[in-house]
């Protein structure tokens, strides 16, 4: 193979990731990177609007500030779940030991926030008369706040900062792990490789920088 710089993950990934597979596992750890910004985004909107609500005293602003507050967290569950998603696809495709292990340890979070989307996406259901009522532990629950955590039909997520906080952990961890394990199937095929100096002798392969993407 060419010998070229390499500046960030997504790319490491795909150039040591074979077939269609490469890119596959390229696009789904960049869009991991990207819906975790897009989820801090929106954090930050529904702590906002959390805060409002706490603080206003007339009911009838309550009740647009927990109007507007459900539909941003919908929104918040969506890149939950978008996350979730491309771990299933990184890891299939990526065959990177470090992606089956982290997946593994958070599913269960991740499973928590993919049935808060699924709960949202199909609200109507939830509804009195729908079909779904009979699942519902409080049915009278339709969407409420008790603090930082959300509830509808008795059940309870937590949409607080300390919510995003464990997302950036699983995040921080994945593209620590990833490049090291990436970066040593990078190093093991060069070595498979090896170039010839302009001398005919063996030339030492070229360093690669840190990740210009953070990790």
């Amino acid at each position: 193979m060419s010998y070229f710089q390499l500046f960030d993950t997504g790319e490491l990934i795909r150039v040591t990731t074979t077939g269609r597979d490469a890119i596959r596992a390229s696009i789904a750890y960049n869009r991991i990177i990207l819906y975790f910004e897009a989820a801090r985004r929106q954090q930050f909107r529904v702590h906002r609007l959390i805060q409002q609500h706490l603080a206003s005293v007339s009911d009838p602003k309550r009740l647009r500030l927990l109007r507007r507050v459900f539909v941003e967290i919908h929104f918040y569950f969506i890149a939950w779940n978008a996350i979730e998603e491309m771990f299933e696809v990184l890891n299939r495709s990526s065959k990177l030991g470090c992606v089956k292990e982290i997946f593994r340890r958070h599913k269960l979070l991740f499973t928590q926030y993919r049935h808060g989307r699924d709960v949202l996406e199909h609200y109507q259901e939830r509804l009195p008369g729908g079909r779904e009522v009979h699942t519902m532990r409080i049915p009278k629950d339709l969407g409420n706040l008790h603090g930082t955590h959300f509830t509808l039909g008795g059940e309870r997520w937590d949409v607080g900062p300390h919510s995003i906080q464990k997302l950036k952990t699983i995040v921080d961890q994945l593209k620590k792990e990833v490049r090291r394990e990436a970066l040593a199937k990078y190093q093991a095929k060069i070595e498979d490789q090896p170039r010839v100096g302009v001398h005919g002798r063996k030339a030492d392969p070229e360093p690669i920088p840190p990740a210009a993407d953070g990790g």
